[in-house]
């Protein structure tokens, strides 16, 4: 009874054995399907980085750029778009320009029939004021001379002296008017000085700034972007290994197949066992025979279960490595990344020990300084243009004045003209209308009438052609107004769009920051998944030990039966072992059971090369 006893303890370590196969292919199962799970968890949180690397980039540059949208601008078309809006000022160049060439013009009709050449013109009023005065003087004389017969002279020599008096005195008046009409010119000329060069020089300067600044911009941009591509590549070559990792879930199948077929050799052993423990009753040579065969078929079951679980231990070492290195190897290069992305982050964000450098906020603050300082200029442009507003009205007010004092001295140089009427017909009726003082009065009176009329005629066409220029340079201040006050709105939404564009990549910037982290956490959850392959890798271990330890105590068993029947060695049925090679379907099984049955003759097929899952 004491075979039976060992026996039944056999047999329960075969089935402990076997369940805790069997436990190990559920435990193989929930660690590679928890590893599975992890990656793509690992796999997700990079593309979502990535995805985060291309908003970022693109956010700066669009490779395929479309028209403007500013729900979608990137900070290219914006500055872009910006410099067009800043391009616009040159339709107010434009304009200064043609501004330039109406007053050229209106300088060369000063110049040809100007205010300088009225002024020549009123002096010589001046002139024949003085003829008429000295006229009446000689009134005086010649009246003397005809004794009682000029006494009728002296009514019109009071007259004339009279007259000359007034026109004198209107002289003057046009004189003061012409004054302060010379005045308004110099100022008039002074002011479109001072905004000419100023649009000159907002032209000439303002060019050279668009285009140095967006000349920086544009390669602080591109070593931006070369930062962020460069991080982008380091991040895909991350991702690498995870494809191939997912390829190698054929190792499980392998793994688990094994077990699977290793719990159905051991089943077969305690299955033998109990045979052998049942059939008690047989006579005494046929009992001897029969447990040397159950006893021997056991052992060799568990020579091959020993072998079979040496190499699924091997399997599993190889395939923890080949899953392990490369999450740790994933690991290494987030912590690459994380460290290089940090730099980047707080290059480009200012945090951290670089956060004296913000290149983000330096590129935005470029765009603010020059919009803020284009718009000064505008503001003292268009300040320029304000000092020009009523500078018609003393022109017209003065005009006004000039073309009634003129109407006036016309007036007098009318009664001028009566008088020498009256001068005639007096003359004539003391005969004397070919006398010196006739010729003189009228000589006078028609030179005094053309100066006059001359002077109104030229007023008259000097106001005519100021007036005509005038109205032109107000239209076209009025435009540059209207024109300055639409790039100021311009230039508003302009900085509207940088402060939101500059907020949305600082946000980006921020959450690709902690990017990183959420992926290394991810990483490291799968990491410690892989840590329960360890413990897998000791169970097995542990089970190999315990199948050696029951086959040492089978074997004992059987050099006690065999030398018990005094014999050496004992040969089982050969279609006994053939039914457990049949349970291996792996070339690497197949192989192992060579090594196991050599000597026992069994002929083993293993299969072709080409993969460890070759089914049979």
């Amino acid at each position: 009874m004491q075979i039976n006893y060992e026996l039944d303890k056999y047999k329960d370590n075969f089935i402990k054995i076997e369940k805790d196969i069997e436990n190990y292919i559920d435990e193989l199962e929930d660690l590679y399907t928890s590893v599975y799970d992890k990656l793509p968890k690992v796999e997700e949180e990079i593309e979502i980085t990535l995805s985060e690397m291309d908003i970022l980039i693109n956010y700066f540059f669009e490779d395929d750029s479309s028209d403007f949208n500013e729900d979608g601008a990137t900070v290219g078309e914006i500055l872009e778009y910006i410099k067009k809006s800043l391009h616009k000022l040159e339709d107010v160049f434009l304009q200064e320009g043609s501004i330039k060439e109406t007053l050229d013009k209106f300088y060369n009709e000063q110049t040809e029939d100007g205010i300088d050449q009225l002024y020549k013109n009123i002096k010589k009023i001046e002139t024949k004021v003085d003829d008429v005065e000295i006229t009446s003087l000689n009134a005086i004389i010649y009246g003397a001379k005809l004794g009682d017969k000029g006494k009728s002279f002296v009514t019109i020599t009071d007259e004339i002296i009279e007259l000359s008096k007034k026109m004198d005195q209107k002289y003057k008046e046009i004189i003061k008017v012409i004054d302060q009409l010379r005045k308004w010119e110099e100022s008039f000329k002074d002011n479109v000085s001072n905004i000419v060069e100023l649009t000159e020089e907002i032209q000439s300067k303002s060019k050279d700034k668009i285009n140095k600044l967006f000349s920086d911009l544009y390669d602080s941009l591109e070593q931006v972007i070369f930062l962020l591509k460069d991080q982008k590549e380091s991040i895909e070559e991350a991702i690498e290994p995870i494809a191939k990792m997912m390829s190698s879930i054929q190792h499980q199948d392998i793994l688990r197949q094994g077990l699977e077929n290793l719990v159905k050799c051991l089943g077969d052993g305690h299955k033998n066992l109990e045979e052998l423990i049942e059939n008690d009753d047989n006579n005494p040579n046929d009992k001897k025979n029969y447990e040397l065969d159950k006893i021997t078929f056991a052992f060799q079951i568990l020579q091959l279960s020993e072998e079979l679980i040496t190499n699924i231990e091997e399997n599993f070492i190889k395939a923890y490595k080949e899953l392990n290195a490369p999450v740790e190897k994933i690991r290494e290069k987030i912590l690459e990344i994380k460290e290089e992305g940090s730099i980047i982050t707080d290059f480009l964000g200012g945090s951290g020990y670089l956060r004296e450098q913000n290149v983000i906020k330096d590129i935005f603050n470029d765009i603010h300084l020059f919009i803020d300082q284009f718009e000064k200029e505008l503001v003292g442009f268009e300040k320029e243009i304000n000092n020009f507003q009523g500078v018609d009205s003393e022109f017209y007010e003065n005009m006004k004045i000039l073309n009634s004092k003129t109407d006036e001295i016309k007036f007098e140089v009318n009664f001028l003209k009566k008088f020498a009427v009256y001068t005639r017909i007096e003359l004539a009726r003391l005969d004397l209308e070919k006398s010196h003082f006739n010729k003189e009065v009228t000589g006078v009176t028609e030179d005094t009438s053309r100066v006059v009329n001359e002077s109104c005629d030229q007023i008259t066409s000097l106001n005519k052609q100021l007036e005509e220029s005038l109205n032109k340079f107000e239209y076209l201040l009025n435009y540059n107004k209207t024109t300055i006050g639409n790039i100021n709105n311009s230039l508003r939404e302009d900085k509207e769009r940088v402060d939101t564009l500059e907020n949305l990549i600082s946000n980006t910037v921020r959450t690709l920051g902690n990017s990183s982290d959420l992926l290394l956490q991810e990483v490291d959850k799968a990491l410690q998944v892989l840590e329960r392959g360890e413990d897998f890798s000791n169970k097995l271990n542990e089970t190999k030990k315990e199948i050696y330890s029951l086959k040492e105590d089978i074997q004992e068993l059987r050099d006690e039966l065999l030398l018990e029947c005094g014999l050496e060695e004992w040969e089982i049925s050969k279609e006994n072992l053939n039914e457990i090679i049949n349970y291996l379907t792996t070339r690497g099984e197949r192989i192992k059971a060579q090594d196991v049955y050599e000597e026992s003759g069994v002929e083993v097929e293993a299969g072709s090369e080409g993969g460890d899952l070759t089914l049979f």
